[in-house]
């Protein structure tokens, strides 16, 4: 590697948890292996010297429901307290012959609050035509340091008969 540029260099990919990678620290030369790197959260939502960085800390889609699990179930709990953005994404992947609303919800407990609050997240209707193919929103939290973030699907309208939907769930640190 001596008087090369990194531009002369073998491909290495992918990185293996022991490559080393320089790096200057203050006008010093070190270097660091990439599995300090992703553990120590450089790449996002990850712990920079103690503190928890922003990025993705949870993401996940279940697909082919055909049934609401009508109950949250706890998908992430927190390692850092924070401003946290839960966002989810529904849409329908085979109609219903009936109209039917699913929605996703949220469940957590804030900082300064006694007890859970459930929050809709996003809903979609699973019903005989395609209409939104694919609704997403999101809320935003103030979590404390081991708060959990419950996630649950609910029929708000209707009832469903044949549809089937897919729902995706991702959980940001903002900071």
């Amino acid at each position: 590697m001596a008087n090369q540029k990194i531009s002369q260099l073998a491909p290495g990919a992918p990185a293996q948890a022991t490559d080393l990678v320089p790096i200057d620290r203050a006008g010093a030369n070190f270097s660091l292996q990439v599995s300090d790197i992703v553990s120590e959260g450089i790449v996002g939502g990850g712990n920079v010297g103690g503190v928890l960085a922003p990025g993705v800390v949870y993401s996940h889609t279940t697909a082919g429901q055909a049934a609401a699990s009508g109950a949250y179930s706890t998908v992430y709990t927190t390692s850092a307290a924070g401003i946290y953005r839960v966002s989810a994404t529904i849409y329908p992947t085979t109609l219903s012959s009936s109209a039917w609303t699913v929605e996703v919800a949220a469940q957590v407990t804030q900082n300064g609050s006694t007890g859970p609050e459930g929050d809709e997240l996003v809903a979609a209707t699973i019903g005989t035509t395609f209409g939104a193919l694919a609704t997403t929103l999101s809320r935003t939290y103030a979590l404390a340091n081991g708060a959990t973030v419950g996630i649950g699907t609910f029929t708000t309208t209707g009832s469903n008969i044949g549809g089937v939907y897919t729902y995706a769930v991702t959980i940001e640190r903002l900071v």
